[in-house]
């Protein structure tokens, strides 16, 4: 049986630790990457989601206030026919 050179040996396990180093190297890069862009779609989410409180808020309200506005109408209108009292 031929003998293993063992620096080829030493050459092989040099360059597999070389190719693994890059990718953890590419990994490392592409999760800082995606890191920043969660950070702004986490930013943008929040201020979307602010956003749709202050106007849902809003309509509730105005809702709110025509409702009140039509009761005190019709209460208006009973207490002139006088059909309130």
């Amino acid at each position: 049986m031929p003998s293993i050179d063992p620096n080829l040996t030493m050459l092989a396990i040099a360059v597999f630790n070389a190719i693994t180093a890059l990718i953890a190297w590419d990994t490392r890069r592409s999760t800082k990457a995606n890191e920043r862009v969660i950070g702004e779609l986490e930013k943008n989410t929040n201020s979307i989601k602010d956003a749709l409180v202050k106007v849902t808020g809003e309509a509730a309200h105005a809702a709110g206030r025509e409702q009140g506005r039509a009761e005190g109408e019709t209460k208006a209108a009973a207490l002139a026919e006088g059909k309130l009292g």
